[in-house]
């Protein structure tokens, strides 16, 4: 777990609001995935958020109907999809998430039904200077689905990097052997769940696909955690919700 994460369940508290973090990695068997992406997939932190959901909204002092989903990076990527009507019905139970918030999320693979999420509120944030997971795919999703009517909003920092809301990292901070994809088009050609680049056809893995490249800065915005602690805090708060 993070400095980021531990950082935001201490702020979320002073706001008194409860947090449960989701660790998809030690009952695996795994410390960190930057290096080798292939060792865990994005869609099982999906099913681990739903699961983690029909724990969390037992629990007498929690309002099942209150629950948010947050996720930063790869998590961050599997916040937003969660929000899918068509992975809700896979994997949820008899409970929903009352919203979706993502951090410099994942925004490049493009799933059948990916426009078609259930009416809940879903906010991205992210840094513009992000060159693990660029910012511009998350840009053009948040509007095709404000196209449709969403509650979807997008929020960037022009300076901030990934993992901006770090508190214990450097302003920049350079990192040789991270795999990206940012370079990546990725779509779900027929339902079923195998990604492909769509410009070579080729079904997609870390360890095969060109595309793949390494070498990542990230690194602590101070501002930008700032106002997006605000933004979060204001939204999981807010009167309309109770």
């Amino acid at each position: 777990m993070g400095n980021n994460v531990e950082n935001w369940s201490r702020e979320l508290l002073k706001a008194d609001v409860a947090s449960f973090a989701i660790d998809s990695f030690t009952g695996r068997a795994l410390l960190v995935t930057n290096n080798n992406q292939d060792l865990l997939s994005r869609m099982t932190m999906v099913v681990d958020a739903y699961r983690a959901l029909d724990l969390v909204s037992k629990h007498p002092r929690v309002d099942p109907q209150r629950i948010y989903l947050m996720g930063f990076s790869r998590g961050g990527g599997a916040a937003h999809w969660a929000a899918l009507r068509r992975f809700q019905r896979m994997y949820g139970g008899a409970d929903e998430f009352a919203g979706f918030i993502g951090l410099y999320p994942t925004c490049n693979r493009v799933f059948q039904d990916g426009l078609d999420i259930v009416d809940k509120p879903v906010r991205i944030f992210h840094g513009l200077a992000d060159d693990y997971v660029p910012p511009s795919r998350c840009r053009e999703l948040v509007g095709r689905l404000r196209e449709r009517g969403k509650d979807a909003t997008f929020t960037d920092y022009p300076d901030a990097r990934h993992v901006y809301d770090d508190p214990g990292l450097s302003p920049v901070v350079n990192l040789p052997n991270p795999q990206t994809t940012r370079k990546c088009p990725l779509i779900e050609e027929a339902l079923g769940g195998v990604l492909v680049n769509s410009e070579t056809k080729q079904p997609f893995t870390y360890a095969s696909d060109p595309c793949v490249e390494r070498g990542v800065t990230i690194g602590h915005h101070p501002d930008a955690l700032a106002e997006t602690m605000k933004a979060v805090k204001e939204l999981v708060t807010s009167p309309a919700t109770k």
